[in-house]
């Protein structure tokens, strides 16, 4: 049967909900695209029309959505104009009085197109997709497009665009074509939705597979802890409308495998799940903070895969111990062991910034993260001490000017935002010192200054007045 399949693929990053309308609801002119399922569940049933002007063309938005589509005609309905497909364009004739074009697309096919990962998921009566293998959209000119999924009951449509309405039947999402959409993940199918209010934000959750009830709630209070654990960074959460899907994968020997962040069409991320697990042990694991760590950033190409994941790192221990999930000196020593850990797998040779690039291949994973700690840490340090000024007050800058899932920023344009931001030369100056060095960075007269006394994999903390101040400035909860 085709939604009885088992889905397998990688995991980036966020969506469940309950009758809603979002906050995004102005008026403005917008082409719109109906979506929904033949009886038999073998068509995915596509109709665009075009409020404004008819382009000349659908242009798809991957590879293989040439040998998925099977047919193409002006007209909300087949069997009116047929339409030529050729080379991953659909020929429009943008003078035709008709405004809309249906299309439809095989199913069975598209579910063959899944991606395949480390973690067998098992996601029930649900068609996993890429937007981009079934999406066509009009070439050239930008535009906003607003997407109705009309579905039989008992099925649900998710995706990380924009949520403009939900009802029984219908959801509507909208996004812009100059947008990263492509590789943006759809569903459609049996799943559990939910919409959690935290300060700043509707945070949209997906929980996949069919799960009792109680487990539903338990991992609805595990992502609301994420969540609040966030806001106590700078006060609020960094995105207004982030996403979260789970994928409920049953025993496992941890209890959060494996987590990531996407961003096409909105921030998303995905976490796989042992859903037997107690909630105390859900919330024990590094996983969630450290995936919503990765929403207070940009998306940065390879190079400087090293500042984000240090970012998303250093934050998951400082946020949990502001929550009092960790004890302050639990999260130093969390902090104090990755180091040591960064500094075993460090080989002189090659540049920081060459081995991010390469960490896929090479899986210098332990130099590549803590590198990038040792940075954030080092900034928070000397804004505090220096500056009168946190890293925290930095990123909540940027989220208040430049923070969007759909913006790839190079390493430089980011450290150079930060400084500006930061009015100070401290981002741009680790930068140069940390990514073309094939050292591990120098720790001592950060630990100096911190009072944290190390010993191989231990650490004391000093009871010298400025450094305790500064470690609970850092570690303890945010002054409101």
């Amino acid at each position: 049967m085709l939604f009885n399949r088992t889905i397998l693929y990688l995991c980036y990053v966020l969506l469940c909900f309950s009758t809603s309308t979002s906050a995004n609801t102005e008026s403005h002119e917008h082409d719109e695209y109906r979506v929904q399922l033949d009886t038999e569940r073998k068509l995915l049933m596509v109709v665009a029309c075009f409020k404004t002007v008819v382009p000349d063309s659908l242009i798809a938005g991957s590879a293989n959505a040439n040998s998925l589509i099977t047919s193409a005609s002006l007209g909300q309905k087949p069997g009116q104009q047929a339409l030529l497909i050729n080379r991953a364009r659909i020929t429009l004739n943008s003078n035709a009085k008709e405004p809309c074009v249906n299309y439809q697309v095989d199913l069975k096919k598209l579910i063959n197109t899944s991606d395949t990962g480390r973690i067998n998921v098992n996601i029930g009566n649900t068609l996993s997709s890429k937007a981009g293998d079934w999406l066509w959209l009009p070439a050239g000119d930008t535009r906003t497009v607003r997407i109705r999924f009309s579905l039989a009951e008992g099925l649900v449509a998710s995706a990380p665009w924009r949520l403009i309405s939900r009802t029984k039947r219908d959801t509507v999402f909208e996004f812009s074509t100059d947008e990263a959409i492509n590789e943006s993940r759809v569903y459609i199918g049996q799943f559990a939705l939910r919409e959690l209010q935290v300060k700043g934000a509707k945070v949209r959750l997906v929980i996949m597979g069919k799960i009792s009830t109680s487990k539903i709630d338990k991992l609805t209070a595990w992502i609301r802890y994420g969540a609040e654990s966030i806001v106590a960074l700078y006060g609020h959460f960094p995105l207004v409308d982030p996403q979260i899907v789970i994928f409920p994968i049953g025993s496992y020997d941890s209890a959060v495998p494996w987590g990531e962040v996407q961003r096409d069409g909105g921030c998303v991320a995905n976490l796989y799940v042992d859903q037997t697990r107690p909630l105390k042990e859900l919330i024990g694991d590094w996983t969630l903070i450290h995936e919503l760590s990765h929403m207070i950033h940009p998306y940065l190409d390879m190079s400087g895969r090293w500042l984000t994941e240090g970012i998303a790192t250093y934050y998951q221990n400082v946020l949990q111990a502001r929550v009092g999930t960790l004890t302050e000196k639990k999260a130093w020593l969390k902090l104090h062991q990755g180091f040591q850990r960064g500094i075993k797998e460090t080989e002189p040779g090659e540049s920081l910034v060459n081995i991010s690039s390469k960490m896929r291949e090479n899986r210098m994973y332990m130099r590549v993260y803590w590198s990038g700690v040792a940075l954030a840490l080092k900034a928070d340090v000397v804004l505090r001490k220096n500056n009168n000024s946190s890293l925290d007050t930095v990123l909540e800058k940027f989220q208040g000017c430049c923070l969007s899932p759909n913006r790839t920023w190079s390493p430089s344009e980011y450290i150079s935002k930060l400084d500006e931001l930061s009015n100070s030369k401290v981002f741009s100056e680790l930068y140069e010192e940390y990514a073309y060095s094939d050292k591990f960075p120098e720790l001592n007269e950060l630990y100096e200054l911190l009072g944290l006394v190390a010993n191989k994999n231990k650490v004391s903390l000093s009871t010298n007045t400025d450094a305790k101040n500064l470690r609970q400035a850092i570690m303890g909860k945010r002054k409101q």
